[in-house]
């Protein structure tokens, strides 16, 4: 669902050294514009994030690849690129997903001059996000449903054929990022979706 034109335009600036999010989808509505700050010496991303980053397109998410490894080198990069907006979009939203209080200082100026800044733990603290829905998991948005599904087409007649077998697939598919708990929700979403069913305790794909 589209939100109406009043919202003002949210500019979210990830520090990808200090949070990775898991729900990034919840920002595909056009009002967000992401930039993602991946330092010098971080070569994988989770394809959870690169699929969500690809959907919105270069017009609406950046990536910002930080080229020194020197101490707060992506810290500096960010508070550039953060003041460059700020200068060109004063009447916008800026967020800084970060877990890293060191921002605290520079958001609080920014608040001092009447601009709209916060630093965040996560991106299900942004308040329009709250306003739009309540908070997703990773498990389940479509997003992962949708790479779960195609790491099970890979495995062809060598998929897991009980609850307890997926389930920990599952979680290996995710590099171990969903515990037990999470993995079950998931499970329960590919369910839904009607990818699987179960019959005499034995799962059924339909993929």
């Amino acid at each position: 669902m589209k939100m109406p034109a009043k919202f003002p335009t949210n500019y979210v600036l990830v520090d990808f050294e200090n949070v990775q999010p898991k729900n990034l989808a919840l920002l595909q509505d056009t009002h967000f514009k992401i930039f993602m700050f991946v330092g010098a010496q971080q070569n994988k991303l989770d394809m959870g994030i690169v699929s969500v980053m690809q959907n919105l397109g270069p017009r609406r998410a950046k990536y910002v690849r930080v080229e020194d490894t020197g101490k707060n080198a992506l810290d500096f990069c960010l508070t550039f690129y953060l003041g460059a907006l700020v200068a060109k979009h004063p009447t916008g939203y800026f967020h800084i997903i970060s877990k890293d209080k060191g921002f605290d200082p520079l958001v609080a100026h920014l608040n001092t001059r009447g601009l709209k800044a916060a630093r965040r733990n996560c991106i299900s603290e942004i308040p329009i996000v709250d306003a739009e829905k309540s908070p997703v998991e990773i498990t389940e948005t479509m997003t992962d449903v949708q790479r779960a599904l195609s790491d099970l087409k890979r495995r062809g007649e060598s998929k897991p054929r009980s609850k307890a077998a997926l389930i920990n697939t599952l979680k290996s598919i995710f590099r171990n990022d969903l515990n037990d708990q999470q993995a079950a929700k998931l499970f329960q979403k590919l369910m839904q979706t009607k990818h699987i069913t179960v019959k005499d305790e034995k799962l059924a794909y339909h993929l």
